[in-house]
């Protein structure tokens, strides 16, 4: 049964929350490449790693980042020079290799009853042993016993009930069937397996349980700016006290609105709600809204310190030395320091270098190998320029 002052409390609840969504304080925004500060009332650029924001605002790389990429590069240099080094034993490696291959090969060894087969890798029963198992198996098959009303079925594998003890159970079953008693306001349903009410009890059920619902029912009571809806079955604010709600909650929405305020670096978006980044050429905001150098800038660094850049991984590696090539090449040929012993351009000639590309590669590609004639009086080793030639 319902209750005129329960319905009251459930409309009050519903229009506060109605007014709570209506006045909720909007948030400062802060678009791709800036982040809220630890006050919290303003944006201010999300700088990556060597960049930094100029004395007129604006987002810069820092020169500092550029020379820490060029010592980071003598030092790969460096780094890959050592580790070539290093790395040169060739007969110790070798010999260890073939000695814990060989250890681990496992003769073919055929137990009692297996022979190895025509391929020679694995082993096999003798047709002794299976004509043995054959016979066993044959040995332990028990011969079908149908005891009194079954009888062997028609595939010979099983026993089954006979057409007498069928029929002798069938009778046995309608024997025992009760029949069906319907009581009045009821009949057999359609299966004939059980009672159902009939269509005139189901009439009558039904307009005893409306009009014993209808005398239960509270008449609606409707207070100050509320009326019944439409249906009559329950009460909703009026136009007007909504639209008295609506423009309460813009008033105190718009008292608590905080001014946009854009750190240094940043500036208004076009749409005015929200700050984002004053960004040179030379910087870009990547995947993770994070300001860094733009690809061209990280290029041109990588080529006016003598690298070439990649692209795809964003890495810069040195070039290629002309007259390191040259001067090793002629060592790999003249003096047999090889690849093995870690001479890195063994097998390099002046054409597949790409060093004819220009005069000025082309000759320090020659007064490399000039520089090996005249070191020869060194002897074998070639007095310090063995280094020249392992690493970068």
């Amino acid at each position: 049964m319902f209750h005129k002052p329960f319905i009251i409390g459930l409309l009050a609840l519903a229009l506060q929350a109605c007014e709570a969504e209506d006045t909720a304080a909007p948030t400062i925004n802060c678009n791709a490449g800036t982040a809220l500060n630890r006050a919290g009332d303003a944006c201010e650029p999300n700088l990556a790693e060597g960049l930094s924001v100029s004395a007129n605002g604006q987002i810069v790389v820092d020169p500092a980042g550029v020379e820490a990429t060029e010592a980071a590069l003598a030092a790969a240099r460096e780094e890959g020079h050592a580790a070539g080094v290093a790395s040169v034993d060739i007969s110790s490696d070798n010999q260890a290799a073939f000695d814990e291959g060989a250890a681990s090969v496992t003769p073919l060894e055929c137990s009692d009853g297996t022979v190895v087969n025509e391929a020679g890798d694995a082993c096999e029963p003798t047709a002794d042993y299976r004509a043995a198992r054959l016979a066993e198996g044959a040995a332990s098959v028990t011969p079908l016993n149908c005891a009194e009303g079954t009888r062997i079925n028609d595939a010979g594998d099983a026993c089954e009930p006979t057409d007498d003890y069928r029929a002798a159970r069938f009778a046995e079953g309608a024997a025992s069937v009760t029949p069906l008693n319907c009581a009045e306001g009821t009949r057999i349903n359609d299966a004939g397996e059980a009672c159902e009410p009939t269509e005139e009890f189901r009439a009558a059920a039904f307009a005893a349980g409306r009009a014993e619902g209808a005398a239960s029912v509270t008449p609606l009571s409707c207070g100050e700016g509320t009326e019944e809806t439409a249906d009559g079955t329950a009460c909703q604010p009026t136009e007007a006290y909504r639209a008295a709600a609506v423009e309460e909650g813009r008033a105190e929405g718009v008292d608590s609105v905080i001014p946009l305020e854009c750190g240094l670096g940043t500036g208004e978006n076009e749409a005015g709600d929200a700050c984002e980044p004053n960004l040179s050429v030379d910087v870009a905001i990547d995947d993770e809204d994070t300001i860094v150098p733009t690809s061209a800038y990280a290029a041109q660094v990588c080529a006016d310190g003598g690298g070439t850049f990649d692209a795809g991984t964003g890495a810069c590696a040195p070039a290629y030395n002309c007259f390191r090539g040259g001067l090793c090449a002629v060592m790999a040929v003249a003096f047999g320091f090889e690849a093995e012993e870690g001479n890195r351009y063994d097998g390099d000639t002046l054409e597949n270098s790409g060093c004819l590309e220009s005069e000025a590669t082309r000759a320090e590609w020659v007064a490399g190998t000039l520089g090996v004639a005249g070191r020869q009086v060194c002897g074998r080793n070639l007095c310090e320029f063995e280094v020249f030639c392992v690493g970068d």
